[in-house]
């Protein structure tokens, strides 16, 4: 590959890594804003996880623009492979070159990858759900204050753990007990994805030796844990979309080969 080609190559997945967080973000956003909270707040309160769980309806609908994106993420590799293919025969002549986006393998593999992808999302978010409640619980935190940690503060439903990770929805649980404890408040002014902007409300309860309230914990905490949502998703859109834009070069490959349009 070319450094022209290669460069090409990194506009365009950057282009649909862009779309593919959007989507990922849009679909936990969508949880957030559709969750009732008092019917959620009550379900913590009775220890009921699955009815936290069937409230929060983390189910395949909410996926829809990320299983779109997948699809047209393989679809620009295959297309823009066509384009890298040579347009003409060495003993001369043009070669008729092209890709079609219903070949059974084709959508076979789309099918499969965006599946297995919103399954597992599916799986990992039920997981941080239990994590968040029953480490509230834990610690003592009342029910409304583990629904915000779950879903986010105020009508925007900004922060919360829900979209993130086990690793880092544990990140985000250690933030919290270091800045509920004084000896070890320090720690979180090392944390990469933090606001630095908050960091004041660390340094004066450092300078003052006092614990931060608990509305301030859970301004930084919610803070944390939007960025790291946001890198969640760039994470997962450049995984999936690299992924898909490859194997649709591949296929773009593979049809011209099937149609004797290039050899084997």
């Amino acid at each position: 590959m070319t450094r022209d080609t290669r460069k090409a190559v990194e506009v365009e997945l950057a282009k649909l890594d862009k779309r593919l967080a959007a989507a990922f973000r849009e679909a936990i956003q969508a949880v957030k804003s559709r969750a009732q909270r008092m019917s959620l707040e009550e379900a913590i309160a009775n220890g009921n996880l699955d009815d936290a769980l069937n409230i929060l309806r983390m189910d395949n609908t909410i996926w829809g623009r990320m299983d779109q994106e997948i699809s047209d993420s393989f679809t620009r590799g295959a297309l823009y492979q066509v384009g890298l293919l040579p347009k003409t025969m060495p003993q001369g002549g043009r070669l008729l070159l092209g890709y079609y986006g219903r070949h059974e393998r084709a959508e076979r593999w789309i099918r499969t990858a965006s599946g297995n992808l919103i399954e597992g999302l599916i799986a990992e978010q039920r997981d941080v759900v239990r994590s968040v409640i029953l480490e509230g619980v834990q610690e003592g935190r009342g029910a409304r204050a583990i629904a915000r940690n779950l879903i986010g503060a105020g009508k925007a439903r900004t922060g919360g753990m829900l979209g993130l990770d086990k690793s880092k929805t544990a990140a985000v649980h250690r933030a919290r007990r270091e800045l509920s404890d004084p000896a070890q408040m320090s720690n979180y002014l090392t944390r990469e994805r933090r606001d630095s902007r908050l960091d004041y409300l660390v340094h004066r309860a450092l300078r003052d030796s006092k614990a931060l309230s608990g509305a301030d914990i859970d301004r930084l905490t919610g803070r944390y844990s939007a960025r790291l949502l946001q890198l969640r998703a760039e994470t997962i859109a450049r995984t999936e979309a690299l992924s898909a834009f490859n194997a649709g070069q591949l296929e773009a490959v593979q049809q011209n080969i099937d149609s004797g349009e290039l050899p084997k």
